[in-house]
């Protein structure tokens, strides 16, 4: 197992926090309900942004898009 004194070391152990924005067209798109697409890539953009400043912040290494369900 990897081990590091300088930073917090994680693996997927299941989805991260997410924008209530992004929650609520994602539940659309799975109760295939309609949605705007175009929203639900730049709420996808936006909430990786937000979640890779927060990693950073506390030390935790990548975040990626495909932790949302895109």
């Amino acid at each position: 197992m990897k081990q590091s004194t300088d930073r917090i070391l994680t693996t997927h152990t299941g989805s991260l926090p997410r924008p209530q924005s992004l929650s609520q067209l994602l539940v659309r798109r799975e109760k295939r309900a309609p949605f705007d697409a175009a929203a639900l890539e730049r709420e996808i953009a936006a909430g990786v942004a937000w979640a890779k400043l927060g990693a950073l912040a506390e030390g935790t290494a990548i975040a990626s898009k495909r932790l949302w369900g895109h």
